[in-house]
C-alpha cells in the first residue's frame, strides 16, 4: 500500500520528535535506550523513503507504515459545559497537536468538587431522615403501618436516592466511580436499587471520542507515528469506558487482534484530588465513626497511583498469568481463570495492548441470562453461580496463598464470562503483594474458621488471638476474643449466626462486628474487597458459599501438617526461599573464592618468572 504524501517539514518534525522523546523501556535494559531511539529514527526515514516495513529485532518494533485506513473520526468535546472544572475534560481540537495531560489540581477545584458532592449528598441525607420522621408520625397519628406499606415508601426513596447518587458519580466521576463499583457489588449491605443502578458504572461511562484516543495512541504509544503503522484496524466504539481508560478492539499488522487500553488524559489529578478529599474528611471523623477509613483511603491512594501506570499493569497481568498456570511447586497446572497477557512491544505508560478475551462482564451477565430466557432464580443461574463462585475462590486462593500477589480491584466490570463459560479475570492495575508473615497469619485463621468443616469444634480463643495478629484493632471496650472472633467469622466465613449476639448481615448495623473495628491493617485492606466481592456475588446468585472452607487447602499448603495453629513459626516457604539465597550467596562466595585463587596463582606465578628474569639478568653465566 502507498505511503501518505509527508512533507519534508512534517518528516523532520516527527523524526526529531522519535529522536528525543521517551522510550517506554519496561523490558529493556537501560543502556538499550540510544539503540532503541536509533531504531526508531530509522523506521520514520525506511517508511519516508522506501514505503516498506522493518522487521522485528531483538524485541524492539520497527513498525511498518501503511496508508491510513478510512475511520469516522468525531469533533465532539469530551465534557459536560465550557470551563466546568467538574468535569475538567481534554479535547482535540488540531490533529497535529499533543495531547495535554494536566497537572493535579487546584485546591480551589478540589473544594469545588467537594463543595457540589455535600450539596448534592446531603439533600439525600435528610431526605431520608424526613421520610424517617413521617413514618414515625403517621404512625403516632394513625396506628402502626403494615410491614408491605412501610416497604414500599422506603423502595420509592431508595429509587430515588439511587438516582440522585449515580447522577452526582456521573457528574463527578473520577475516585466517586470506585465507590460507586464497590456498593453495586454489595447488594447484602445497600438497598437492591442502588445496585441495579449503580451497576452500570463498572463498565458504562461515557466514551473519549475517537480522535482523542488516536491521537493518545500516536503520541504515547508510537512516538508521533501514524496509528495505522501498528495497526491494521481499530473499531471505533469501545469495547468498555472505564472511570480510568477505555477499551478498544484492534487487530496488529501480524494478524493479531488484540485489546487497546487507552487512559483517559484527565483522571489522573482528578481522581488524586477526589481521594485526597475523602482523606482530609476521613481524617477529622476518626473519632466520630466507628471505622477508620483514612487507612482504607490511604491504601486505595498507593493502588490508584500503581494503575495510572499501565506498564505496572502489564508486567502484573504477566505475572499473575504465570502463577496462576503453576502450582507452590512449579509445576504446571491448569489456571482456574483466564488472565491476559500483554503484546510486550506494545505497552507504554498509558496505553496498553494485550490479548483480546471475548465474553460478557459479569455485570451484563443478568441480562444475558434473561435473554436466554433463564430467570435468576432457576436451577441453572445456581449452577452458574457455584461455578463463577468457585473459579474465583480458586484463584484467589492461589493467588493470596501461593504467590502472595493478588488482583486488588475485583467488581463485577472486571470479570468476564467467555462463550465456553471459562470465566476470565482482566484489569490488572491495581494489585497487592502481602509479606510472607501476613500469609501466615491469614492462613493460620483460615485454618481455625474451616476446622468445622472437617468436624472438629472451633478453637475460639486461638481464633481471636490470630485475628489480632493479622493487625486488625479494635475500639475501646470491644477489644476481647469475642469480638475478634465475630470479625474473623465474618470476614472469612458464612454463617448465620455470630458470637456475641453480633449481626452476621449488615456491617453498617450497629450489631456488626465491623462497626467495633477501630482499623484494619493496609495489607489485610485489599485482601477484605475480594472476600465483599466473594460475599457479594454469593448473596446475588442466592448461594451460600465460605471462603475459609475453600481456602483451607491452601492454607494448609502454608502451614503444613505439623505446625501448630496456636504457635507463629516462620512459614515453610519463607525457609525454603531463605535458603534458596542462602545457598547462592554461598555459590556466589564459592565463585569469588576460586576466582581469588586463580587470581593468586597468575600472580605467583608471574612473581616467579619476574624472580626467574631478575636472577638470569644478574648472573649471565648461568644462561
Amino acid at each position: 500500500m502507498a505511503l501518505p504524501a509527508v512533507g519534508a517539514s512534517h518528516s523532520a518534525y516527527h523524526l526529531q520528535k522519535a529522536c528525543v522523546a521517551p522510550i517506554p523501556s519496561r523490558r529493556f535494559p537501560a543502556w538499550t535506550s540510544p539503540l532503541r531511539r536509533v531504531v526508531k529514527c530509522h523506521s520514520l526515514l525506511t517508511a519516508a523513503h522506501a514505503h516498506r516495513s522493518v522487521l522485528l529485532r531483538r524485541g524492539i518494533v520497527c513498525r511498518t507504515a501503511l496508508q491510513d485506513k478510512p475511520t469516522a473520526v468525531t469533533s465532539d468535546r469530551e465534557g459536560t459545559r465550557d470551563g466546568d472544572v467538574l468535569t475538567n475534560t481534554a479535547s482535540v481540537e488540531d490533529d497535529e497537536d499533543e495531547v495535554e495531560f494536566p497537572p493535579p489540581l487546584t485546591v480551589a477545584q478540589r473544594l469545588q468538587r467537594a463543595a457540589y458532592f455535600w450539596s448534592r449528598a446531603i439533600p439525600i441525607f435528610l431526605a431520608y431522615k424526613a421520610l424517617e420522621a413521617r413514618i414515625a408520625l403517621i404512625e403516632l397519628q394513625t396506628g402502626p403501618l403494615e410491614e408491605d406499606e412501610k416497604e414500599a415508601m422506603w423502595a420509592r426513596q431508595h429509587a430515588s436516592a439511587a438516582d440522585q447518587i449515580y447522577d452526582v458519580i456521573s457528574t463527578l466521576k473520577g475516585f466517586y466511580v470506585k465507590s460507586g463499583q464497590l456498593v453495586a457489588t454489595r447488594i447484602d449491605i445497600f438497598p437492591v436499587q442502588f445496585g441495579e443502578k449503580l451497576i452500570s458504572l463498572t463498565d458504562d461511562l461515557d466514551p473519549m471520542p475517537f480522535n482523542l484516543v488516536r491521537r493518545i495512541v500516536e503520541q504515547e504509544l508510537l512516538a508521533g507515528q501514524k496509528w495505522t503503522t501498528a495497526f491494521e484496524w481499530i473499531e471505533e466504539v469501545p469495547l468498555g469506558s472505564a472511570s480510568v481508560a477505555q477499551v478498544h478492539k484492534a487487530k496488529l499488522m501480524d494478524g493479531r487482534v488484540v485489546a487497546v487500553k487507552v487512559q483517559r488524559p484527565n483522571i489522573e489529578p482528578r481522581m488524586l484530588g477526589d481521594i485526597a478529599n475523602l482523606k482530609a474528611a476521613a481524617k477529622r471523623l476518626r473519632s466520630q465513626i466507628p471505622i477508620d477509613y483514612y487507612i482504607v483511603f490511604s491504601e486505595l491512594e498507593k493502588q490508584l497511583r500503581q494503575e495510572f501506570d499501565f506498564n505496572y499493569e502489564a508486567n502484573s497481568m504477566d505475572s499473575i498469568a504465570d502463577s496462576l498456570s503453576r502450582d507452590s511447586k512449579g509445576n504446571p497446572q491448569s489456571s482456574p481463570v483466564k488472565v491476559p497477557r500483554s503484546i510486550p512491544e506494545y505497552v507504554s505508560k498509558r496505553v496498553l495492548v494485550m490479548e483480546y478475551i471475548e465474553g460478557v462482564a459479569l455485570s451484563n451477565f443478568q441480562e444475558e441470562l434473561h435473554k436466554r430466557g433463564i430467570e435468576t432464580s432457576a436451577l441453572e443461574a445456581k449452577v452458574f453461580g457455584r461455578a463463577l463462585l468457585s473459579a474465583l475462590t480458586e484463584a484467589f486462593g492461589r493467588m493470596i496463598f501461593t504467590n502472595g500477589f493478588f488482583h486488588g480491584d475485583p467488581h463485577p466490570g472486571n470479570i468476564f464470562i467467555r462463550p465456553n463459560g471459562q470465566v476470565a479475570l482482566i484489569d490488572f492495575g491495581q494489585t497487592k503483594r502481602i509479606p510472607d508473615t501476613m500469609r501466615y497469619q491469614l492462613a493460620t485463621v483460615i485454618k481455625l474458621l474451616s476446622e468445622k468443616y472437617e468436624g472438629k469444634v472451633v478453637d475460639m480463643d486461638a481464633l481471636a488471638e490470630s485475628a489480632r495478629a493479622l493487625g486488625v484493632r479494635f475500639l475501646e471496650g470491644y477489644d476481647n476474643s469475642t469480638t475478634a472472633a465475630a470479625t474473623a467469622m465474618w470476614l472469612f466465613d458464612n454463617v448465620d449466626e455470630l458470637p456475641g449476639g453480633f449481626s452476621s448481615v449488615n456491617e453498617l448495623s450497629p450489631d456488626s462486628p465491623v462497626a467495633k473495628v477501630q482499623s484494619f491493617p493496609d495489607d489485610l485492606v485489599l485482601v477484605g474487597r475480594a472476600t465483599v466481592l466473594l460475599r457479594g456475588i454469593s448473596a446475588r446468585v442466592g448461594v451460600k458459599w465460605s471462603v475459609a472452607k475453600e481456602w483451607r487447602k491452601f492454607a494448609m499448603e502454608v502451614l503444613e501438617p505439623e505446625t501448630s495453629a496456636h504457635s507463629v513459626k516462620t512459614p515453610t516457604s519463607l525457609r525454603r526461599r531463605v535458603s534458596a539465597i542462602w545457598q547462592k550467596i554461598l555459590d556466589q562466595l564459592e565463585a569469588v573464592m576460586a576466582l581469588i585463587l586463580v587470581t593468586c596463582k597468575v600472580a605467583l606465578r608471574m612473581l616467579s618468572r619476574h624472580r626467574n628474569n631478575r636472577k638470569g639478568a644478574a648472573d649471565p653465566s648461568g644462561a
